[in-house]
């Protein structure tokens, strides 16, 4: 089983990135858009190798603009600070407020529980099966998805690591 909020799968070759030392965040970028948020190797651990390793995106894309980050400085409570002014700078620094700066609120959704919610990372792999095998009982509760009790159990139950 992974180690939660330590280990986490590498969204380009589907391997444990072992330390969060070793893990790489990426995303793109517009003027004021964030989007396509990626967890993956840092490039010396990468197994596809250098150049360029697990890293997919780049600034080729007209109008995108490329942005990595550490992954360790990410689930640092500063890191969590960085997470949630990308949903909203404050009062402060935008007194009108005028959106999200993400394109999705679910894609990003999905990328902060990764990150922030113990056995997330694992678990969501295996929702269907859980659901199909009777782990989860009360698939309809939105609850069951966020709950680390009910995501430890999933995880447990179809651990591939």
């Amino acid at each position: 089983m992974l180690k939660p909020l330590e280990q986490f799968i590498c969204d380009t070759c589907g391997q444990v990135i072992e330390t969060v030392k070793d893990g790489y965040l990426e995303w793109e970028h517009s003027s004021r858009i964030r989007k396509n948020f990626r967890i993956i190797h840092a490039t010396w651990v990468s197994p596809l190798g250098q150049p360029k390793g697990c890293f997919e995106l780049d600034a080729g894309t007209k109008g995108w603009g490329h942005a990595t980050a550490a992954l360790e400085d990410f689930l640092t409570d500063k890191g969590l600070g960085r997470l949630l002014e990308w949903l909203d700078p404050g009062p402060y620094l935008q007194p009108d407020y005028d959106g999200s700066t993400l394109e999705s609120l679910r894609e990003y959704a999905e990328f902060f529980k990764r990150l922030r919610l113990p056995y997330y990372e694992e678990a969501r792999h295996h929702f269907a099966q859980a659901v199909s095998d009777g782990v989860i009982d009360d698939s309809g509760n939105p609850a069951v998805y966020s709950n680390p009790n009910y995501l430890k159990a999933v995880a447990e139950q179809y651990s591939e690591h």
